[in-house]
């Protein structure tokens, strides 16, 4: 149960750090890339990063899957602009 209990809660820690980086990309939009906007984007983005390593870490994700997505992710937004 205690690994059940763990991934429920990463996951539960996925959802809330996505939505802090949903919140400073607003206020970027908001405010411009400038300062501690940025820096706070960066940090939440450091955020979901270290939950994500974490879900991979207890083989939570299909390592192929992601490496595919990102792959297509990339290449399909890579021309856009900030």
């Amino acid at each position: 149960m205690g690994a059940i209990l763990m991934r429920f809660n990463l996951y539960v820690k996925l959802m809330e750090e996505c939505g802090e980086v949903v919140q400073a990309c607003s206020k970027v939009l908001k405010r411009g890339r400038d300062g501690v906007e940025e820096v706070n984007l960066s940090e939440e983005v450091g955020d979901v990063l270290g939950v994500i390593r974490l879900l991979q870490s207890k083989d939570a994700l299909d390592p192929v899957v992601v490496g595919e997505k990102l792959k297509q992710t990339y290449e399909k937004y890579e021309d856009l602009e900030l």
